[in-house]
């Protein structure tokens, strides 16, 4: 039931919320409450437009995602006060702490040793004398 086509829009209705995509220059992800009294939008340069779409390809991404818009709709439409702000900081800190774990650091001598094989694959960058940058 997570997961119909609305009748009021075209689009994937996920809990309150349908997910609809707008075309243009830009391409965009627009999630917005069956009430349509809230939406937030996500341009295609925006790394949570390709996590959307991502989630969107199975079930259980789709609980995810009606998780992440019931938290998004909260967190904006709540009336903060100084230790509900406290605490979307820390959550937010903690995500990034989580992502900033899974991501492998080269060491010194990683780095060096990728850069010597770019080099000697590719050859070292010339010099530029456009001094328009």
């Amino acid at each position: 039931m997570i997961n119909k086509t609305s009748k009021k829009k075209k689009g994937i209705q996920i809990g309150n919320f349908i997910v609809t995509f707008d075309t243009g220059n830009l391409k965009a992800v627009k999630i917005t409450s069956v009430a349509e009294n809230w939406n937030v939008r996500y341009r295609e340069d925006n790394i949570l437009y390709a996590w959307i779409l991502n989630e969107l390809k199975t079930e259980e991404g789709r609980e995810v995602l009606h998780l992440a818009f019931a938290c998004w709709f909260a967190a904006s439409n709540g009336i903060p006060d100084d230790t509900f702000l406290e605490d979307v900081v820390q959550a937010y800190t903690r995500s990034i702490e989580r992502m900033k774990e899974g991501v492998k650091r080269l060491s010194e001598e990683e780095d060096q040793e990728l850069l010597d094989k770019m080099k000697s694959d590719f050859g070292s960058p010339k010099p530029t004398t456009d001094n328009t940058h």
